[in-house]
């Protein structure tokens, strides 16, 4: 894994050829732990292309890796915002959502 100034509005990125990869500079921790197991995802599946089928297998993949269930179930009981949600669990809003449409939902 490297850092790195990488394309604006990228923030990670997983070379598939050198099996390596790469976050963009400034990520908060939080940031950084959620894209990374992104990426984790693209590299369990060897994925060569950012088709929207491989990037939903990475979402699921970090959402399935990130979130506890347990811990989800109990926010959820006081707000309904992803955002909110994400803010209590130290995730990203992007992995609450992967986690409610893709991991929850059975998909």
């Amino acid at each position: 894994m490297g850092v790195a100034a990488l394309e604006p509005g990228l923030l990670g990125l997983y070379d598939a050829r050198a099996h390596r990869i790469w976050l963009a500079e400034g990520l908060t921790p939080v940031e950084r732990r959620c894209v990374l197991a992104h990426e984790l995802g693209h590299a369990r599946h060897r994925h060569r292309s950012g088709t929207p089928a491989n990037e939903r297998v990475a979402d699921a993949f970090a959402a399935r890796l990130l979130v506890d269930p347990a811990a989800l179930e109990a926010a959820s009981r006081w707000s309904h915002d992803p955002a909110e949600i994400a803010d209590e669990l130290d995730l990203t809003e992007d992995v609450v959502r992967a986690y409610l449409t893709l991991v929850a939902a059975g998909r």
